[in-house]
C-alpha cells in the first residue's frame, strides 16, 4: 500500500501527548481539562478517521452519540476540541 507524504505527516504530528487546559480554564462551563496520548502505530490505520493536526496541536470533532436517537450526548457539541502537544513521541 503506498502512503501519500500528506498522510505519514500528519501521523508524526499526532504521535505525542496532548491536553486541552487552555481551552477548559477560557470555557469551563463548557470545556473539561482532558489529556490524551496517541502513540505511533501503522500509517495505514489513520487512512479512516478525519483528524486536523499540526506539529504542535490537535483537534478533534469526538462526540458520543446516542444510538437509538442519534443525538449527541457528549463531546464537542460547540466547536473543536483545541489539544496543545506537550510531549513528543517522534523523533
Amino acid at each position: 500500500m503506498m502512503i501519500s507524504p500528506e498522510l505519514k505527516t500528519l501521523a508524526e504530528y499526532m504521535a505525542g501527548e496532548f491536553d486541552n487546559q487552555a481551552q477548559a480554564l477560557a470555557d469551563p462551563v463548557w470545556s473539561v481539562h482532558l489529556r490524551l496520548w496517541h502513540r505511533p502505530v501503522p500509517v495505514s490505520l489513520f487512512a479512516e478517521f478525519g483528524f486536523e493536526a499540526t506539529i504542535d496541536q490537535f483537534f478533534s470533532h469526538d462526540k458520543g452519540i446516542d444510538s437509538r436517537t442519534g443525538k449527541p450526548l457528549w463531546g464537542a457539541m460547540l466547536g473543536l476540541f483545541q489539544f496543545q502537544k506537550r510531549f513528543y513521541f517522534t523523533s
